[in-house]
């Protein structure tokens, strides 16, 4: 009875953490996508080493102040004495078209468009005139007019990646992970062997051009028809299920350096230096998820320090190796002195975490993902979650990862399966590494690195996958149970079956020992 309650209760609250996730990250990504609160956009400034602007000049310190009552738009008085009127154009996109509002004469720079867009994003072409009509080069910016929610693009397509990671979770979870833990047979028919194949193939592939996109100046992404594929979460959730499978596999001898520990370090190492050409973040996750594991499969510590030293050499060559990545470490130590630079990132989410305060701005009234904090849907969401949400969203968030590593604890001390625990904990062990660092770099904690918040931020198939890899933990609580009582059944049996052999063997010891004819015996002569 006891178990029984225990496997319900394990189960509820992993769907739970799991599918309240995936919602809150639904909610978020949209919010994040859209406005309903005032904002103040400036126009950027031209180019000094731009081509050479003839007369009548540009109006220059154009800015946009939006509100519930519509846009403000107002510039500097003019350079040139020539210009005699101004032109105010609105369209859809920087490249138009463009719609006339309204021509102003001198002296007026001021322009209220009332009739803008509500929840979309508005795009605002200026110029000037001189007497003979000719316009000058127009000064463009983009601004959103708080108002109405609107389902945009991002987030519809958020909301169809949710679908398909949920119906997957679940459908892991209905398949018995013990299909995975095949260990008679040779190395080459286990279904975890061809696991950590796909992987290491789709991390070689990203790499070769034509196969691989690159987004961003990185190449981490392979294009399958409408979709793009993350060959890094493939690799992380396969290195995770052959370490698991590897430390539990009944002809591993852990004790031994080169037959027992050196293969799972081979195999991780393979993908860690595929994945750290285009992502040193995702690489050094692995790394740390694989250490913790090796820790809780009870390696030799001496043979991890061998290790050890080495892979943190080659971790300090990776960041030195490029320059980027070196000047974010040495801004970490003073965002300040670069605040449009390398500290960017870092100074935009503190102020997200200062304007929200305890209570937050509200829902979808964040001001610093209209252009101010840079990758607000993905790697920053956490701080548009604070500035939106407060205190209490960035408690609910945690909350909620905490809760799936209660259940992968809760699994993994009352089950008796070696496999069904070290998996549970990797598993664990990678969501909750990967959370705790995009917390801890929104936080200013630790130094910028590009790893999103699982199940929240936006993308497909990060969060597909991550949800895959959560349902072969719903699995463990379902079958893990079974699995140990299926070997304590078979120990019982084996026992019985040794109880009736001693006891046949007893019986026919007797059954020798009454066949026997009596010993004959000396009796006593009665003297005479």
């Amino acid at each position: 009875m006891e178990a029984s309650i225990y496997r319900l209760r394990s189960r509820d609250l992993l769907t739970l953490c799991v599918l309240a996730l995936l919602a809150f990250g639904t909610v978020m990504v949209q919010s994040a996508s859209t406005s309903l609160s005032g904002a103040i956009v400036r126009a950027p400034a031209p180019d000094p080493a731009g081509p050479r602007e003839t007369s009548p000049a540009r109006p220059v310190n154009v800015v946009a102040a939006a509100s519930a009552d519509g846009i403000d738009l107002s510039w500097s008085p003019d350079r040139d004495s020539a210009v005699v009127s101004y032109r105010i154009y609105r369209g859809r996109s920087d490249t138009g078209p463009f719609d006339l509002l309204d021509t102003l004469r001198k002296p007026h720079t001021r322009y209220h468009d009332a009739t803008g867009p509500q929840g979309d994003a508005a795009v605002y072409r200026v110029t000037a005139l001189d007497e003979s009509g000719v316009e000058s080069a127009p000064t463009i910016l983009t601004v959103t007019r708080p108002g109405l929610w609107r389902w945009t693009q991002l987030g519809s397509k958020q909301l169809l990646y949710v679908a398909l990671a949920a119906g997957l979770y679940f459908v892991v979870g209905r398949i018995d992970y013990r299909r995975l833990a095949r260990f008679d047979g040779p190395l080459i028919a286990s279904p975890v062997f061809w696991i950590l194949v796909v992987a290491t193939a789709a991390c070689v592939a990203v790499l070769i051009p034509g196969i691989g996109t690159a987004i961003n100046g990185a190449r981490r992404w392979i294009k399958l028809g409408p979709i793009q594929v993350q060959p890094s979460e493939l690799a992380k959730w396969g290195a995770v299920i052959f370490t698991a499978w590897w430390l539990t596999r009944p002809r591993t001898d852990m004790q031994k350096f080169v037959g027992g520990f050196m293969p799972v370090i081979a195999a991780v190492g393979i993908l860690c230096l595929l994945v750290v050409i285009q992502d040193f973040g995702t690489a050094a996750l692995i790394g740390m998820c694989i250490l913790t594991m090796l820790l809780a499969g009870r390696v030799k510590l001496w043979h991890i320090s061998i290790i050890l030293i080495p892979a943190v050499a080659g971790a300090i060559w990776f960041i030195t190796a490029k320059d980027y990545r070196l000047r974010r470490i040495l801004a970490f130590r003073d965002p300040y002195a670069s605040p449009q630079g390398e500290g960017y990132h870092m100074i935009q989410s503190l102020l997200s975490f200062t304007t929200g305060g305890l209570t937050g701005r509200g829902l979808g009234n964040g001001v610093q993902k209209l252009g101010y904090l840079p990758e607000d849907t993905t790697d920053f969401i956490f701080a548009v979650i604070c500035e939106e949400l407060g205190l209490g969203g960035a408690v609910l968030v945690v909350a909620l990862y905490l809760g799936i590593l209660l259940v992968a604890w809760e699994t993994m001390r009352r089950n008796r399966d070696d496999f069904g625990r070290l998996l549970a904990f990797g598993v664990a062990s990678m969501v909750g590494l990967q959370a705790a660092i995009n917390i801890a770099v929104a936080t200013v904690s630790v130094p910028t690195k590009g790893l999103s918040l699982p199940l929240i931020s936006a993308g497909g198939s990060g969060m597909v996958i991550t949800s895959a890899a959560l349902g072969l933990l719903y699995s463990v609580t379902r079958h893990a149970r079974n699995a140990a009582s299926a070997r304590a059944d078979a120990l019982v049996g084996s026992a019985l079956a040794d109880a009736e052999a001693l006891d046949g063997e007893q019986g026919e010891n007797r059954q020798t020992k009454s066949s026997r004819p009596p010993r004959r015996t000396l009796q006593a002569v009665p003297a005479v």
